[in-house]
């Protein structure tokens, strides 16, 4: 049954139903449809507010950075042939290689410029395996991408000495060294020699030639003058000389004067020059 109430809405709203145009009714019935769908089909309000977002942060590219393969270290700095600064898995690290002798990072020794250069070329920026001393960290061996170790490559290409650390490449690095002292390589060769500690020995051009000798004219010694004959004794001869006004000491100072031999009768002679009396003296 209806009440009374229900009776009174439904005749005021018949006559409404009346009054209303029938494009009011299609307009509004469209507008229904469209709210339903839209009720049903339409994304939610956060969710249309969530879209955006997630469409700027897949639009955004994120950074990536380059990392050093695992387990590898890069070569950033060479101090010398035996010295590398490097950063890896550890952070950044000063390492001394073992197994090496090098020339002074400081200069004075031999061959420092040619062993570091070589070391520049084989190592910087290149990405190493360390194998770090148990004993001493900041010492390590190192091994090139290939493999390879690189102080048995210093020491062979004549670059660095060998030195004994007790690791198993001794006996490679020994070995190598021979061969490099041998064919001359690197250090090995004049003006070092193998001497790797002491400044190398100025080169024959840069050494000044020894000035020559300075010639001096020497006199030669005086001749000895002769000796000038004794002259003459002019002393009176005694009164029996018999021999005239010429007197003589004795047979010296005759044959001097060139009187001998005096012969009885000539000036000069005297029995006593005369040893054998034959009349002949000073014979």
């Amino acid at each position: 049954m209806i009440s009374n109430a229900e009776s009174t809405f439904m005749n005021v709203r018949a006559p409404m139903r009346r009054m209303l145009p029938n494009w009011i009714k299609i307009v509004l019935a469209a507008f229904g449809v469209l709210f339903v769908l839209g009720a049903i089909f339409g994304p939610s309000p956060k969710e249309e507010s969530a879209a955006p977002s997630a469409a700027s942060t897949t639009a955004t590219p994120t950074a990536t950075t380059s990392s050093a393969p695992p387990g590898r270290y890069l070569v950033t700095e060479i101090v010398d042939a035996g010295t590398v600064r490097v950063t890896g898995p550890l952070g950044v690290s000063l390492v001394r290689i073992s197994g090496l002798r090098t020339p002074p990072a400081n200069g004075t020794g031999c061959f420092g410029a040619e062993s570091a250069a070589w070391a520049r070329n084989a190592l910087m920026n290149q990405y190493v395996t360390l194998d770090i001393d148990s004993a001493d960290s900041a010492v390590a061996s190192l091994k090139l991408t290939d493999g390879s170790d690189y102080s048995l490559l210093a020491v062979q290409a004549g670059y660095a000495r060998f030195a004994t650390t007790g690791t198993v490449f001794d006996t490679a690095r020994k070995a190598a060294e021979g061969a490099a002292e041998t064919a001359k390589r690197g250090l090995w060769a004049p003006p070092c020699l193998g001497t790797i500690d002491t400044p190398p020995a100025p080169s024959p051009s840069s050494v000044a030639p020894p000035a020559p000798p300075v010639e001096r004219t020497v006199a030669p010694p005086p001749t000895p003058k002769a000796a000038p004959p004794p002259e003459p004794t002019t002393e009176a001869p005694p009164a029996s000389s018999g021999g005239g006004s010429a007197y003589y000491k004795n047979c010296d100072a005759a044959r001097a004067a060139n009187a001998a031999p005096l012969h009885v009768g000539e000036p000069g002679y005297r029995p006593a020059l005369d040893r054998d009396h034959d009349g002949t003296a000073c014979e």
